[in-house]
C-alpha cells in the first residue's frame, strides 16, 4: 500500500491522459502556436505528442514582414539545417556556405520527419530570410544565386528523405518546380512520401518540368482530394494524373492558355473527358477565366460549392449563358459568380429556381449588368427557392423594396447582406441611387439574425434612415451589427459620429468605410 501511495505521488494529470486524447486536444490548438509550444514544456510525454503537430506545417508565413526580414523563418531554417547529416553539412562548407549558427549538438528530434506541408514560396522566403540574417550578423558577406539554389535543393531533398508522408505540395513560386523535379529524379524517397498526397497546388508555367511532376505523381499519388492548377498548356500527363485519382473532391482551374492559340481545352484536349470521369466525386469546383461548357455542370451532381470567375468573354451573349438555366444542382450550398463582362440577371433567376433549395451563400459580382431591371425577379427567385440562405452579395434596385422584404420574410437565417446598385454600370451610376427606402425596409423586416450590412458602390444614404435603423435595433435589443459603406458611396457628413454613438450604446459591433474591387 505504501509503495503504491509513494508511487502515486509522481502520477500527474499529464500521465493519465492517453496519447489519443492528447492528440484530440492538441488538434484544437493547431493554429495556436504559442499554447502548443507551451504544451511541449509540460513533460517528456506531452513534448513527444505535441512536437509532431507543431512541426507539421512550419513552412507557413504567420506574420507580416518586409524584405525577407522574417526572424521566425530564419530560426526554422536554422533548425532544419542543424538536422542535416554530416556529409551534407560538409557539402555546404565545400560550397562556401557558413553553417556556424547551427547547433553543434544533434537536435532532440529530426524535425523533418514531422513535416506534412511543403510550400515552395514559403521555403523560398524563409531561406532568403536565413541568408539575410547571416549577412546582417556578418556570418557571411554574400551568397550567390547558385548557393541559394543549392540550399533550397538540399533542404527539399532532406524533407523528402525524412518525412513519412507529404499531404500538401504547393508549387507556387517561379523556378521552384525544377527543384521538385530534381528531387523526384535524383532520390527515390519522394515517390514514397508523396503516395499519400492530398492537395496539389501549381501556379507557374514551367511546361516540361511540370509534365514530369504530373507524370510521376500520376504513378504514385492516387488519393489527391484537392487540385488547384493554373493551366498554361493541356498535357496528357495532367489528364492522366486526374484520371488516376480515386477521391478527388475539390478542383480549381485557372486558364492562362494563350487565347491566340485558339485552343479549347474542353473540346480538343484530354482534360475535359478526364474531368467528366471524376465529375460525380467533385464537391467544390472553381473555374477562372475558362470557357467551360456550361451544360456539363449537370454532370457535377454532388457539387456543394461552385465558383465561376471571369468565365466567358466580352462577346458572350445571353444565348451563350442559357445552358446554365437548365442546370440543376440539388446539393449546392455556395454560388460565387464574378465577371468583368456584361452579365444577365435573368440567367441566375432560372438557375436559382433549379438549384436553390440548399443554397446558403450567393455572390453575384458584375459591374456591367445587361438587364438591371431584372433584379426584382432575382430577389423573388431567391426568396422563393432559398429558405436556408445566410449570405447574399449582389445587385438590387431602389425600387425593389417589396422584393427585399420578401427575402427577409422567407430567408429567416439571413445574417449578411452586401448590396450593390443594379445598373448597367453599378460603380458609377449618375445620379446616385437612393438607399433610404431599402434601408427602411431592412429596418422593419430584418431580425436579430442580421449580423452584417454593407452598401457597395453608387448608393447614397441620409442620416435619418441610418439613425432609424440603429434606433430600431436598440429598442428591440438585437445583437450588435456591423455596418460598412464602400468608398464610392455618397454618405452624409458626420456618419462616423453617429456610428460611434451607437457603437458605444452596444448597437454596433463594427463600422468603417471599405474598398471593393470594381469588375469591369
Amino acid at each position: 500500500m505504501r509503495g503504491s501511495i509513494r508511487n502515486s505521488a509522481f502520477v500527474t494529470i499529464s500521465n493519465l491522459l492517453h496519447s489519443d486524447c492528447l492528440l484530440r486536444i492538441f488538434e484544437y490548438l493547431e493554429e495556436d502556436y504559442a499554447t502548443l509550444r507551451s504544451c511541449t514544456l509540460v513533460d517528456r510525454f506531452w513534448c513527444q505528442t505535441a512536437i509532431p503537430m507543431l512541426w507539421s506545417n512550419t513552412l507557413k508565413i504567420r506574420k507580416k514582414f518586409n524584405n525577407y526580414e522574417s526572424f521566425e523563418g530564419y530560426l526554422i531554417i536554422n533548425i532544419y539545417l542543424s538536422t542535416l547529416p554530416p556529409d551534407i553539412k560538409q557539402s555546404f562548407m565545400d560550397k562556401g556556405i557558413n553553417l556556424s549558427t547551427t547547433t553543434k549538438r544533434n537536435p532532440t528530434f529530426n524535425y523533418a520527419t514531422f513535416l506534412r506541408v511543403i510550400d515552395m514560396r514559403c521555403l523560398f522566403v524563409f531561406v532568403r530570410a536565413w541568408i539575410q540574417q547571416m549577412t546582417i550578423t556578418k556570418q557571411q558577406n554574400h551568397y550567390n544565386s547558385k548557393q541559394f539554389q543549392f540550399i533550397l535543393q538540399q533542404l527539399l531533398n532532406h524533407f523528402f528523405r525524412n518525412s513519412r508522408c507529404i499531404h500538401i505540395l504547393r508549387i507556387n513560386n517561379s523556378d521552384t518546380a525544377e527543384l521538385i523535379r530534381n528531387s523526384i529524379e535524383q532520390i527515390p524517397e519522394p515517390k514514397t512520401c508523396l503516395a499519400n498526397l492530398k492537395e496539389l497546388v501549381s501556379y507557374w508555367d514551367e511546361h516540361q518540368v511540370m509534365d514530369i511532376i504530373f507524370y510521376e505523381l500520376g504513378k504514385v499519388a492516387r488519393f489527391i482530394e484537392k487540385l488547384d492548377l493554373t493551366l498554361f498548356h493541356i498535357t496528357v500527363e495532367l489528364s492522366s494524373l486526374i484520371r488516376a485519382q480515386r477521391n478527388l473532391r475539390q478542383l480549381t482551374l485557372c486558364n492562362k492558355i494563350n487565347s491566340s492559340v485558339h485552343f479549347d481545352p474542353w473540346v480538343e484536349g484530354a482534360i475535359g473527358s478526364a474531368l467528366m470521369e471524376k465529375s460525380h466525386s467533385i464537391t467544390h469546383l472553381e473555374l477562372d477565366k475558362k470557357e467551360f461548357p456550361l451544360e456539363s455542370l449537370s454532370n457535377f451532381n454532388n457539387l456543394v460549392e461552385l465558383s465561376l470567375k471571369y468565365c466567358g468573354h466580352e462577346n458572350f451573349q445571353q444565348s451563350d449563358w442559357l445552358p446554365l438555366t437548365k442546370v440543376s444542382l440539388k446539393n449546392l450550398e455556395k454560388l460565387y459568380f464574378e465577371s468583368k463582362f456584361p452579365i444577365y440577371l435573368e440567367i441566375f433567376v432560372n438557375f436559382i429556381k433549379n438549384s436553390g433549395n440548399n443554397l446558403r451563400h450567393i455572390t453575384i459580382h458584375g459591374c456591367q449588368i445587361f438587364d438591371p431591371e431584372k433584379s426584382d425577379l432575382l430577389l423573388t427567385s431567391i426568396a422563393e427557392n432559398c429558405p436556408l440562405l445566410k449570405y447574399f452579395d449582389g445587385p438590387v434596385q431602389s425600387e425593389n423594396v417589396e422584393e427585399l422584404g420578401k427575402l427577409f420574410e422567407s430567408c429567416l437565417q439571413l445574417s449578411e447582406l452586401y448590396l450593390h446598385p443594379s445598373t448597367t454600370r453599378c460603380f458609377s451610376p449618375v445620379p446616385r441611387m437612393n438607399f433610404d427606402l431599402l434601408f427602411n425596409e431592412i429596418t422593419i423586416k430584418s431580425a436579430n439574425e442580421l449580423e452584417r450590412l454593407a452598401i457597395i458602390h453608387g448608393w447614397k444614404i441620409t442620416s435619418t434612415s441610418l439613425e432609424y435603423f440603429f434606433e430600431n435595433r436598440r429598442k428591440k435589443s438585437y445583437k450588435p451589427i456591423s455596418f460598412y459603406w464602400e468608398s464610392s458611396c455618397t454618405v452624409f457628413k458626420g456618419i462616423n459620429n453617429i456610428c460611434q454613438k451607437y457603437e458605444n450604446l452596444g448597437v454596433l459591433q463594427d463600422f468603417k468605410q471599405i474598398h471593393c474591387q470594381k469588375h469591369y
